[in-house]
């Protein structure tokens, strides 16, 4: 069994963090599990509301849908905002 832990950097920007995390899962592809850091799309020192932060987690949402049908195991998105 092949488990992958991913830190991923934070390039300060939700946008940034979001392809990022979208890129280390895809070099993952072949392992069982695959797992994200919490918060992992939230850049450090984000000083939105938590209704700006939980919109711009959709994005997050979105791409693990996306990764997560061309990673061969299981997805563990860390954690995102929900309202």
């Amino acid at each position: 069994m092949r488990i992958c832990l991913l830190q991923v950097e934070d390039l300060g920007s939700v946008e940034g963090n979001v392809k990022h995390a979208e890129e280390m899962l895809l070099k993952a592809k072949d392992a069982d599990f695959v797992c994200l850091p919490e918060f992992f799309a939230i850049p450090r020192g984000y000083n939105k509301s938590i209704y700006d932060a939980w919109r711009e987690s959709m994005a997050a949402i979105d791409m693990l849908r996306r990764a997560s049908g061309r990673v061969k195991g299981y997805v563990i998105g860390g954690s995102v905002i929900d309202n």
